[in-house]
């Protein structure tokens, strides 16, 4: 008898098609006797390509000939992008597995002529079809978007179609169609995509000499599942789900998991304006960026966080001290750099003091990028093209984000730093390090007569800490957020000690048990 052939249905979009070879592939490095091919479907949203999808009635719009074609029996199992699937899927399908997640973010990718002259147009105009990034973009951007006196007003128009149909409207003759600035895709698409030879030399003469922008996951949370794919077969084909088995990643499904329960929470639309993206780490559990529109069309970003283990009980008075709002007066004249940092180089500025005028007058082709929105809002406004952060989880974060062959990130030993003279652990980094300030010395007496009262306190960094943690009551309860901090306190043994996700999620922790 004939070896079974394996039927997967996929949409005959670029993007689409590479996914379900890599899973063809996948199957058959775990299966090497399987059979396997691929079965091209036209979905309704891949034939309506000049409305939006919100004017469309319905939902599933890029799933549901799909399904049929699965639950007829004319193909196997369907690869799909996770974001596509609506929450309630048909009784006769089964999910058979969520292969690991790529990186969730978005990336605004713009026009090779925006930054010619090395200024930006006073007005972009972005294009987008989805409602969640507008909401965002028109909120936030311009405030992380270099200014010259002025934020850029920032406007989307809607953009439909594949991935190389949007990348080529960054070219398109302004006649033809609205001009656009800049657009925005998934970055785990083109990743995918970037990693072929076949897919990278259609993508690459449209990312020639463009601009990469990877949006923060605080302002811009993705869509529920985004950069995770879906494996479904029939809820009775025993033998596929046994081939689909060895594909699963249990913590990737746990993860979107936890969005697409958000996402069902709010009616199950993959429509909806809805932005999740969960993400775990050890130090401090699991928590979730969210942010959808409120009546008035503002986004209301907020971060969902349940610590690893209960926080302390909490005395009778709260005496709460924020290390980050110590005084301390800063030494300015450091060190010049001097031809220490090539021209092409990725710098990592760690806080908006370290980045000497010398670098913001003359960037050349360096690319910048720093801890979290804060630093990134501040150096923007000083005039700054800030291509990334690190999502304020920290360096070691950085490490995820290099692993994206399409970004072209230089491992740690590539990467300089710059940063302050008494900040600690950067010597394990293997990243060059340039000391571009310094704190003066100066009487400490008022921090430390509040941390000698302190029932709660939270750090601004490990130098801070090893300087000053010796005048807290035993009993005090020492926080900080992710990163270099959490790393050297975890050192230390504290007995009562937590990470919280970021600084804003510890002030909101305090503020709300103030009230009560």
């Amino acid at each position: 008898m004939a070896p079974r052939l394996f039927k997967i249905g996929t949409r005959t979009s670029l993007l689409a098609w590479r996914q379900s070879e890599m899973m063809r592939d996948l199957i058959q490095k775990h299966h090497p006797t399987a059979q396997v091919a691929l079965h091209g479907i036209q979905t309704r949203g891949d034939q309506i390509q000049d409305r939006p999808l919100t004017e469309l009635e319905g939902k599933d719009f890029f799933v549901a000939e799909l399904d049929k074609a699965l639950i007829a029996g004319e193909t196997d199992l369907t690869v799909h992008s996770l974001k596509d699937l609506s929450t309630e899927r048909p009784a006769e399908l089964y999910l058979a597995a969520i292969p690991p997640r790529y990186t969730p973010h978005d990336v605004l990718i713009f026009a090779p002529d925006i930054f010619s002259d090395g200024r930006l147009p006073s007005r972009l105009v972005i294009g987008t079809g989805s409602p969640r990034r507008k909401s965002c973009i028109e909120h936030h951007l311009p405030d992380l978007l270099p200014q010259a006196g002025e934020k850029p007003q920032v406007s989307c128009t809607p953009i439909r179609g594949n991935v190389e149909t949007r990348l080529k409207r960054l070219y398109e003759p302004s006649e033809r169609f609205p001009r656009v600035d800049g657009v925005v895709l998934a970055l785990a698409g083109l990743e995918r995509l970037w990693a072929h030879p076949k897919t990278r030399a259609i993508l690459g003469p449209l990312l020639q000499s463009t601009h990469m922008m990877v949006l923060p996951l605080p302002l811009f949370p993705t869509a529920p599942g985004q950069a995770a794919l879906a494996i479904e077969c029939r809820s009775d084909d025993e033998e596929t789900k046994a081939l689909l088995k060895a594909l699963h990643c249990n913590t990737t499904a746990q993860a979107v998991g936890r969005e697409r329960a958000l996402l069902s929470a709010m009616g199950g639309g993959c429509h909806l304006p809805l932005g999740a993206t969960s993400f775990s780490d050890e130090r401090f559990n699991e928590f979730m960026w969210s942010s959808v529109p409120d009546e008035q069309n503002q986004v209301v970003s907020q971060v969902m966080w349940q610590p690893a283990k209960a926080l302390p009980p909490l005395p009778v008075k709260l005496r709460a001290v924020d290390g980050v709002l110590a005084k301390s007066k800063v030494q300015t004249d450091a060190p010049v750099l001097s031809g220490g940092i090539p021209s092409d180089a990725c710098v990592f500025v760690s806080h908006q003091r370290a980045l000497p005028d010398s670098l913001l007058r003359d960037p050349q082709h360096r690319r910048f990028w720093v801890p979290g929105v804060g630093t990134w809002r501040k150096l923007a406004a000083k005039g700054l093209l800030v291509s990334g952060c690190t999502d304020n989880l920290g360096w070691r974060r950085m490490g995820d984000l290099t692993e994206n062959s399409l970004l072209d990130l230089p491992q740690a030993a590539q990467w300089h730093v710059l940063t302050h003279e008494q900040a600690l652990g950067w010597s394990k980094s293997g990243a060059t390090v340039h000391f571009t300030y310094a704190f003066e010395k100066q009487n400490d007496l008022e921090f430390k007569k509040q941390l000698e009262n302190a029932t709660h306190v939270f750090w601004g960094s490990a130098s801070q800490f090893f300087k000053y943690h010796e005048a807290c009551p035993r009993e005090a309860h020492h926080a900080c957020g992710p990163g270099k901090t959490a790393d050297r306190l975890a050192e230390v043994g504290l007995e009562h000690y937590t990470v919280f996700p970021s600084r804003a999620q510890w002030q909101t922790w305090v503020s709300e048990r103030q009230k009560n």
